[in-house]
Formats: C-alpha cells, structure tokens, sequence
C-alpha cells in the first residue's frame, strides 16, 4: 500500500534561556585576534529553551569585520545549547558587541578581539595593579603578599563568579581594586585543572550591565579612588566600552599553607571607568594587575 508522504512544519519555536542568575550567559573558549581570518573552530554557545521542535537557523549582525551563525534541527523540547561558529576577520581590537534574536528576545553579545596572539608571560612575584587613569598614574602594591591570608571572594552556589582585591576587601578604600570574573557552571564539580582553565590566557570581554545583556567570561574592575570616598566602575547600566580590552596574560597556580588552591593572573587592560555615584567617565590605560583567584 502506498502511503502518501506527510509535511512537517519544520521550523522551531524557542527563546534566549536564563542561567541559575537572572542573566543570559554565553560561553566561548575561542580567541580572536585583529586581522586574522576566523575559522569554524572559533564558536560561542548558548543555552535557548526550546518550545516547539523542528529547524533552527541563527545570525547575528555583522560588527568589526566578523560574525556568527549556526543552524540545526531540535527533535525533543527544553533547555539546550546551540553552537553558533564564527566567520569574517576582525579589523580592530577591543571589545565588540553583536545583536541576536531568539523567539521574542532580542540580546548583546560582548566578544573581546587581542591585538595579537597570545604570549604567554611569566607571573611576578608581586601583587600590585597599575594603571592611568583620567591621566594620573597610581600604583598600589597589595599589603599581603603570597597566597596565605588575603582577601578573595566568590559569588553564587551552582553558577559562579570570582572576585580578587589589592589593597582591601573595602572597595570604598583609596587605591582599593578588585577585579571579578565570570561565570562558571557546576562549580562544586569542577577541578583544580578546569578552573586553571577558566583563567588560561586570551582575551575576556567586560560585563557591561548585571542581567541586561548576554555577556560570557565576563570582566568586571572597580576601583577606589585615591584620598576620596568615590568609587568608580566599568559595569554602569549606561556604560559603553567599545574598544575596550583585558587580556590575561600569564597564569600559575598553587596551594597556600591551608592547602587551599589558588591561581595567580597577570592581565593588562584599557577601559573605562564610570563614578558609581555620578556616572562621570574616566579613561584607563596601560593597566595591568597581578592578583589571586582562589578556589574554595
């Protein structure tokens, strides 16, 4: 008998999906350089919630010479990850942002560009951050150094961001810096080597707003300013750090005398600043900083 071929309605039905925070969150291990032609290898992922199975197919927008694309076939609902791979070749370096739709949600993606591939440095026994900033030179050494007793921090349970200090756990302390990192997932299963990992050396886009755009590996520096109570941040809701760019530059890792498990980062960085009170703007260059990110 001779069945008559049925048509599926093959195009899918999902939206942008939440982690545990309240936030959108992409991730990449990929890293792009300026000028140097992108490859199906450089990718980002994503989670979506899938309401109707069938088809996909996703672009986003074209920015700095390059962008991003992927499509494939949902044959069951829920949460997944898609894959959206990259093409093009970057044309200046910093911190460049795309637009993409899924469903009803329409996001930023934040995607660091280097000035040129990675060499990896040696880490110096000092702790210290450096930098101009609105074109005044500070340098402040860390008041502990080495891995025992110092102050670090860690935000979440099961989706997790990292923070560490020179100078005070205060941010309010003149000369304080924190610098915090994000995100990783299932974090109470994760190894020492994967968490090495989660700080190997590349480029790291900057969190521009907490929860308004899809951000992955986020950056985010606040900074104390010297003999005054202001406090000054790159994270402002209405903060634009185009071009900016932190790139980790050397790691190693350890155990202090507790036996806790840290690593140790060098990052350079230019960026800009914003007064957590007034949302002045101040420019840093030639920043860079040596710190300790513990896991515990």
């Amino acid at each position: 008998m001779y069945e008559t071929p049925q048509q599926v309605d093959s195009l899918a039905v999902f939206t942008l999906m939440s982690a545990d925070s309240p936030c959108v969150v992409i991730t990449s291990d990929s890293i792009f350089v300026k000028g140097k032609p992108l490859t199906s290898s450089q990718k980002i992922q994503f989670d979506i919630k899938v309401s109707k199975t069938g088809y996909w197919s996703l672009t986003t927008d074209t920015a700095n010479g390059f962008f991003f694309s992927g499509k494939g076939n949902f044959i069951d609902t829920g949460r997944k990850t898609i894959t959206l791979t990259a093409s093009g070749t970057p044309i200046i370096a910093g911190t460049e942002y795309f637009s993409i739709t899924a469903g009803n949600t329409r996001r930023s993606i934040a995607v660091p560009v280097i000035k040129t591939d990675i060499i990896e440095e040696l880490v110096p026994l000092t702790s210290y951050f450096k930098a101009k900033i609105g074109g005044v030179d500070n340098y402040v050494e860390a008041p502990k150094q080495g891995p025992d007793d110092i102050t670090y921090g860690r935000g979440g349970v099961d989706t997790v961001s990292f923070a560490s200090f020179i100078n005070n756990i205060n941010q309010a302390t003149p000369g304080s810096v924190t610098i915090q990192k994000g995100m990783v997932y299932n974090y109470p299963n994760i190894t020492e080597a994967e968490f090495k990992a989660f700080f190997k050396p590349g480029g790291y886009p900057f969190v521009l707003s907490r929860c308004t755009n899809i951000y992955f590996a986020g950056i985010t520096i606040i900074w104390g300013q010297p003999q005054t109570n202001e406090i000054w941040h790159t994270a402002n809701p209405t903060s634009d750090q185009r071009g900016s760019s932190f790139t980790i530059v050397g790691v190693e890792d350890g155990h202090n005398s507790k036996g806790n498990y840290f690593v140790k980062v060098k990052s350079t960085f230019n960026c800009r600043l914003y007064n957590i009170r007034t949302g002045e703007m101040k420019e840093l260059t030639n920043g860079e900083m040596v710190s300790y990110f513990f896991k515990n």
